[in-house]
């Protein structure tokens, strides 16, 4: 399986130890309700070397989950209660999972982070508000650029940031183990110190680096009702675990109902 949106992710899932995970393997059913609101988004999705594909991303109160296109291989389910990942491969039936107490990370002076608005007056309105062209810098570099709309979806904009954190929280415990020419100024903001800040203003419509980077948001949907079933992880798959479940100080089960 591969979770080709997953920009930059690849690291983050090869550091550390895998355990084989105790406890429930799905979320316990039986929901009095069948369907949740949600926040549906669409996007395009380019990466290095690859053709564009598009990524449907699902936002809840309690969950965001994540598919690519192909619906057999997968997908990546986020619990925003327990800041719990689960990473569902259906080819090997089995579910990667950890966990990471989200928290405020502070940049180090010397990583020379920067945030500059790019003016750009011809951008169209979006939901009635004016997008802002922000600049993501560290080190004296630009190391990627986005297009932001203050206030649209902030609702589903705070849980993906919280999803980025969680991301951020993890790749910091294994900071060490990132070789030091991955370790760059630029890597260091995206993905650790700076992982929420594309959120902070609003709802990014347009992001993109000059290493050939690319995601577009080409249409969202607000207050949809989406099956519950979406949120429920598989019964009977093989469960692993990065690292222990000292992590966080406790096993976070599996997720539960929305």
């Amino acid at each position: 399986m591969k979770h080709r949106f997953l920009h930059g992710m690849w690291l983050l899932l090869a550091l550390g130890t895998i355990f084989p995970a105790a406890g429930d393997t799905a979320r316990p059913s039986g929901s009095a309700a069948s369907t949740v609101h949600a926040t549906v988004l669409w996007y395009e999705v380019q990466e290095p070397g690859t053709a564009v594909y598009p990524v449907k991303t699902t936002v809840t109160d309690s969950y965001v989950r994540m598919d690519d296109d192909d619906p057999e291989s997968g997908y990546i389910l986020f619990d925003r209660d327990r800041h719990a990942v689960y990473s569902v491969n259906h080819e090997e039936k089995s579910i990667l999972e950890f966990s990471a107490a989200p928290a405020a990370i502070r940049p180090p002076a010397s990583l020379g982070t920067d945030e500059v608005i790019v003016p750009d007056k011809r951008a169209p309105p979006v939901g009635g508000r004016q997008p802002v062209h922000v600049q993501l810098q560290a080190g004296g570099s630009t190391c990627y650029e986005i297009v932001v709309v203050p206030g649209l979806l902030a609702p589903a904009a705070a849980a993906l940031a919280g999803y980025a954190q969680v991301l951020a929280a993890r790749q910091l415990k294994h900071l060490d183990e990132v070789p030091a020419d991955i370790r760059t100024p630029c890597y260091l903001l995206r993905y650790v110190y700076g992982a929420g800040l594309p959120y902070r203003r609003g709802m990014p419509i347009r992001e993109w680096d000059s290493k050939g980077y690319r995601r577009v948001l080409v249409d969202y949907r607000e207050n949809m009702p989406v099956d519950v079933g979406l949120f429920v992880l598989p019964a009977g798959y093989e469960r692993y675990r990065m690292d222990s479940r000292q992590d966080t100080g406790s096993d976070t089960g599996g997720p539960a109902d929305p």
